[in-house]
């Protein structure tokens, strides 16, 4: 009797709080498994690409033929990257760049611990983060073009949504009098 009183004594929007901040530390986990594996098979993809000239779908499965190294890649990166953010943010973004070329390294060099593979990576970034910085950039404009068509359509169906329910409530209206 103890326990069920006192959980009838926590309010509904509480234990639905709970339960959305618990599937989303959930999903959150689930997803940083899989991002390391994905990253590496997509870096050994696009690096059999510009070397071999051949890519195939099943290369970005290769990340999870090598998961241990990918994912402890992915999970030294994070949490150094996320180290480097509590000074502040321009520390972070700095390492952030310093860090993204291990997912390139890793799928050379599968047997390479992640330690290894993140000091590889920051010096291999060495003087070259503001280039990479610069190309990031240089993509602001087409992001910014692919919006314009969402924000047309949503537009537009919002205006048309709008116009639906506009009929439905002047129809409702009308069968409301006319047969009462």
């Amino acid at each position: 009797m103890g326990i069920q009183h006192l959980i009838s004594l926590i309010p509904d929007s509480t234990v639905v709080s709970i339960y959305d901040l618990l599937s989303q530390y959930i999903h959150s986990i689930l997803l940083s498994i899989l991002v390391g594996p994905f990253l590496v098979g997509l870096a050994y993809s696009f690096t059999r690409l510009s070397r071999e000239k051949d890519m195939q779908v099943s290369n970005i499965g290769y990340g999870f033929e090598k998961f241990t190294s990918s994912f402890f890649m992915e999970l030294t990166r994070s949490v150094f990257i996320f180290l480097w953010s509590l000074l502040l943010i321009v520390p972070g973004i700095i390492k952030l760049f310093a860090y993204s070329m291990a997912p390139y390294i890793i799928a050379d060099n599968p047997n390479m611990t992640a330690r290894e593979d993140i000091k590889a990576s920051k010096e291999m970034m060495y003087g070259h983060k503001g280039r990479l910085f610069g190309l990031h950039l240089s993509f602001i404009g087409w992001m910014l073009l692919v919006l314009i068509p969402y924000y047309v359509a949503t537009y537009n169906f919002k205006d048309r949504l709008q116009y639906v329910e506009y009929s439905f409530t002047i129809i409702n209206f009308y069968y409301r009098f006319r047969f009462s």
